[in-house]
C-alpha cells in the first residue's frame, strides 16, 4: 500500500514560527521565520517518510463557526490574531507559505467549511482502502484516527514520536476509539472544553476500562457515585463528543496524486524560498 503525508498546516507553521527565536527578513524586509521553519519542516518529513503522495491542509477564519455556534466558549481561549502587530503574527506568513508551495507544485488545501481535522479525517476515510496515511501533527485530537493504517507522527522532541494504536494506549491508557469519550470526560483544555467535574485520567480510563458510556448507561455497569456522575452530565458529555469527534463524512474535492518530489534535498529552505521569488 502506498503512503500520504499529511501535514496539519497551522500546526506547523505555529510550532515553526514560534520557535525560532529572532527574526528572519525578506528582501522587502518582511518577516519569514515562519515560512523557513515551514518550509524546513516540510523538507525534512518528506525526506524522513518518502511518501508517494503528500497534502497539506490549512484552517481559516471561519473554520470554527459552526462549532462555536453550538458551544461558544469553543476555542475561546485562543489569541485574536487580529490585534497582533504584522511583525508577531504568523498569518501572516501564509501568503509566502503558499508562494513557495506553488512554486514546488505541493497540493495544499485551505477549509473554510469546516475544520481542518475534519477534512483530514474524511480524507483519510475516502481514501482509507488506496493508501497508508502519516498525519504529522502535536495535535492529540488525532489519535481518534489512528488505526493499522493510519499513524500520527508528533515531532516534538529531538526524535519525534510515531503514535500507533499501542503507543497511545501506553500514553493515555486508552486506545484511539475511545479517545473521544476519554477527552468528553476529561476536557481538553487546548480548546476550551470543560469536562466532568471529578473525573480526571485515571478514573476516565477505569470507566472507559468497563465499556462506552452509553453502554454504562444502558446497561448499568458501574454504580455509586461513578454511575451519578455520568448520569447527571449525560448532556456535558455528549456536547463534548460532538465537539471533540472529527466529522468523517465531509465532501472532499481534492483527488490524491501520486506527487514526484520537486525539491532538491541538498538545498536548505531558504534557497527553496529564495528560487519561488517569496523572498
Amino acid at each position: 500500500m502506498e503512503s500520504c503525508l499529511i501535514i496539519d498546516g497551522h500546526n506547523l507553521l505555529f510550532r515553526m514560527f514560534y520557535g525560532i527565536p529572532g527574526s528572519i527578513k525578506n528582501s522587502r524586509g518582511n518577516e519569514i521565520k515562519g515560512v523557513v521553519g515551514f518550509i524546513s519542516g516540510l523538507i525534512k518529513y518528506i525526506n524522513e517518510f518518502s511518501p508517494n503522495s503528500i497534502m497539506i491542509v490549512f484552517d481559516t477564519e471561519t473554520s470554527i463557526i459552526n462549532k462555536c455556534n453550538d458551544y461558544s466558549d469553543y476555542k475561546s481561549n485562543r489569541i485574536n490574531y487580529l490585534d497582533v502587530p504584522n511583525n508577531e503574527n504568523p498569518f501572516t506568513q501564509l501568503p509566502y507559505i503558499f508562494e513557495v508551495l506553488n512554486y514546488l507544485e505541493m497540493p495544499y488545501k485551505e477549509i473554510k467549511e469546516y475544520e481542518a481535522d475534519d477534512y483530514i479525517a474524511s480524507f483519510c476515510e475516502k481514501y482509507s482502502n488506496r493508501y497508508r496515511f502519516i498525519i504529522v501533527s502535536t495535535d492529540q485530537d488525532f489519535f481518534q484516527l489512528v488505526n493499522d493504517n493510519i499513524s500520527v507522527f508528533n515531532p516534538s522532541g529531538k526524535q519525534g514520536m510515531m503514535y500507533t494504536s499501542q503507543k497511545i494506549y501506553e500514553k493515555l491508557g486508552v486506545y484511539p476509539q475511545q479517545i473521544v469519550e476519554y477527552k468528553s470526560l476529561i476536557g481538553d483544555k487546548s480548546d476550551n472544553i470543560t469536562g466532568v467535574r471529578g473525573i480526571g485520567p485515571k478514573t476516565a480510563q477505569k470507566i472507559l476500562s468497563i465499556g462506552s458510556i452509553s453502554e454504562i448507561l444502558e446497561k448499568g455497569l458501574i454504580d455509586g457515585k461513578l454511575y451519578d456522575a455520568l448520569k447527571e452530565n449525560e448532556s456535558i458529555i455528549n456536547r463534548n463528543i460532538n465537539l471533540i469527534a472529527m466529522k468523517r463524512d465531509i465532501p472532499i474535492d481534492f483527488e490524491v496524486n501520486k506527487w514526484r518530489n520537486k525539491i532538491n534535498v541538498n538545498l536548505n529552505a531558504m534557497n527553496v524560498i529564495k528560487s519561488s521569488g517569496a523572498y
